[in-house]
């Protein structure tokens, strides 16, 4: 998500030295693309629900290049099945090391820069909005919200539930399959203590714009509510401005009762923080 903000970044030398201080803050370390993330997600809530080992550190880090992607020349050298393997594996290692900067300094592996869509609160529930007047409180909204989530992320989790079944081989009756699957859902999504952050925070962010009829126009909103929902439930601390703040903070949403992670948004906030982990 940061790096699709900067790549919104007009003009070069701003663009580059943005590249460059969140690479020297992240140390070239990114989280996987968000569908891994929600897989992994999705894995660890079934594998609590068939009490199986859940990891309480799930693999989501990587380097940019995982996350970029780039392309391997097609192999015109009459190499082997094993030699083209090795080649690609040696590709792979020299690309892994590249800086963030060197990566899109260069160019070299065709990406570009993202025109941002504007969105507003009828498309982030347009699914929902002929019910509107039948919903009344907050708690059904959310309710209503994070259906709204489940739905969207339906192939995701029925993937992650197929390879939590396969890997550990348990045995479920082909007509059940899916109804446990649905079941499963329904009631862990509520009940898990590991909330999973697709779901669970834009469902009560979009149910505060809905509840309180906020409208978000600009066109930076989405981007932050993804940066909410992919890196709250995994770091220490998380830093946003007042609007976005005050949307987690609301005594409705009050996310940080699901995770442990600090949110700031003042100078003097980050600042303090600072000194304190210093």
């Amino acid at each position: 998500m940061v790096f699709l903000e900067i790549l919104k970044q007009s003009g070069t030398d701003k663009y580059i030295k943005t590249i460059k201080v969140v690479e020297e803050l992240s140390k070239n370390v990114i989280i996987v693309s968000e569908r891994d993330v929600i897989y992994l997600e999705f894995v660890n809530l079934f594998r609590q629900y068939f009490e199986l080992s859940i990891s309480d550190d799930l693999p989501i880090w990587s380097k940019a290049i995982d996350i970029i992607g780039f392309h391997i020349p097609e192999n015109n050298l009459g190499l082997t099945a094993k030699d083209d393997i090795e080649l690609f594996k040696s590709y792979y290692d020299f690309a892994w090391n590249l800086s963030l900067t060197k990566i899109i300094d260069t160019n070299k592996f065709g990406f570009t820069r993202v025109e941002t869509p504007v969105f507003n609160v009828d498309q982030l529930s347009s699914n929902n909005v002929e019910h509107e007047n039948e919903i009344t409180t907050f708690a059904k909204l959310l309710d209503n919200e994070r259906d709204g989530c489940l739905d969207a992320y339906k192939e995701i989790a029925w993937k992650a539930f197929e390879s939590v079944l396969n890997q550990n081989e348990i045995p479920i009756v082909i007509d059940n399959k899916i109804e446990l699957f649905h079941n499963i859902l329904t009631t862990q999504i509520k009940n898990s203590k590991n909330k999973i952050g697709a779901i669970e925070i834009p469902a009560r962010i979009h149910s505060l714009i809905r509840y309180e009829k906020r409208k978000y126009k600009e066109s930076n909103d989405l981007y932050d509510f993804h940066h909410a929902q992919i890196s709250i439930p995994y770091f220490d601390f998380f830093l946003t401005e007042e609007k976005l703040y005050n949307l987690l903070m609301h005594r409705l949403v009050h996310i940080t009762e699901c995770y442990n992670c600090i949110i700031l948004h003042t100078n003097d906030e980050i600042i303090n923080q600072i000194d304190k982990i210093a």
